[in-house]
């Protein structure tokens, strides 16, 4: 099987360093992305470091199904602002053997920034789409954390 790609670009009205810090640390993206994410639980490890492993209770749209997935933190490079979580277990259930979830943010200065979320994946077969229904929902965080930190 072959690791495929997607990116999208999303222009934020936050601070590239504030914005890093909300997504570097998953309880700060649960307290302000609270209407898609119910629950961030440690499993081991440390938070704000590699190798932690973190289960999220979320849903893909508001009032949505929850759903729940378990992350590994591979990377938190705090000098290129990026972070990647490393799928272990839930993503399965959508077709797909392996799932990374990849976001980076630069300044674009006078209090804006660009994010960037890339999926790393691997389908179970070419029939599936692969995981293109999480971008709605990284614009949808992307609003609720403008919004709460520019209140």
């Amino acid at each position: 099987m072959v690791i495929q790609s997607l990116s999208k670009e999303y222009e934020v009205k936050v601070d590239a360093d504030k914005y890093f810090s909300i997504w570097s640390s998953p309880y700060r993206t649960a307290k302000h992305c609270s209407e898609y994410i119910f629950n961030v639980d440690l499993l081991e490890g440390e938070w704000g470091k590699p190798g932690g492993v973190i289960v999220w209770e979320y849903n893909l749209v508001k009032g949505g199904e929850r759903l729940k997935v378990t992350d590994m933190v591979e990377v938190i490079d705090y000098e290129n602002k990026r972070v990647e979580y490393k799928g272990i277990d839930g993503y399965v259930s959508d077709g797909l053997t392996s799932f990374k979830n990849i976001v980076s943010v630069t300044s674009k200065g006078n209090g804006c920034s660009i994010a960037t979320c890339t999926f790393e994946f691997e389908k179970l077969n070419e029939n599936i789409s692969g995981p293109v229904r999480f971008f709605d929902l990284f614009a949808n965080m992307n609003k609720a954390i403008e919004a709460s930190l520019n209140n």
